[in-house]
């Protein structure tokens, strides 16, 4: 008998998949650009900021680093480097 009532239980399960407790694709979305909105450590916020303010063209460069080619991603680097190590020799630093 129990058997049966098991067969019976099985015929009245939805025949959908069962897909559980999933997020949406928005929610997806918006707990993977958590990262970028959410900053514990507001020092550096605010620091960034009044950077950004005072030399904008870091905020263009910042913007377009990711588009860069190589090449001059390598350049501007070593001239960072280059004014860098010639202010520690001036003593400038």
């Amino acid at each position: 008998m129990a058997c049966v009532k098991s067969l019976k239980y099985k015929a009245l399960q939805p025949k959908t998949p069962r897909v559980g407790l999933e997020p949406t694709s928005e929610i997806q979305q918006s707990i993977e650009n958590k990262e970028l909105t959410e900053n514990s450590n507001p020092v550096l916020a605010t620091s960034l900021d009044k950077i950004l303010q005072k030399y904008p063209e870091l905020g263009e460069l910042i913007k377009v680093w990711p588009k860069l080619p190589e090449q001059a991603r390598t350049e501007v680097k070593n001239l960072i480097e280059k004014h860098s190590t010639q202010a520690k020799e001036d003593g400038t630093e």
